[in-house]
């Protein structure tokens, strides 16, 4: 389950008001997982690599950022982002 916490909240980190796009790509570190980022728009490519008491494993995410849910798999097993990348303006 915390898996699935980082990766929402590093994926609703794309949720960015503003005219600009910036670019997320880098390595990433969020408690002791780390997150290596590919991104190039429209495109998001995450590996969350997870070293905790099951053991070390990497998730592989690729995602756009056109707002709508994407299909990955997590362990090898079918999953769907909990949230959408996506970019909106500001209002007004």
């Amino acid at each position: 389950m915390k898996q699935v916490l980082a990766m929402a909240v590093l994926l609703s980190a794309v949720l960015v008001l503003g005219e600009d796009k910036p670019n997320f790509s880098g390595v990433w570190k969020y408690g002791s997982d780390f997150f290596k980022i590919e991104h190039r728009e429209p495109k998001i490519h995450v590996l969350h690599e997870i070293d905790d008491q099951h053991g070390k494993r990497t998730l592989d995410m690729r995602a756009l950022t056109d707002g709508k849910q994407q299909k990955f798999e997590a362990q090898g097993f079918p999953a769907l982002s909990i949230g959408a990348c996506l970019w909106e303006s500001k209002a007004g």
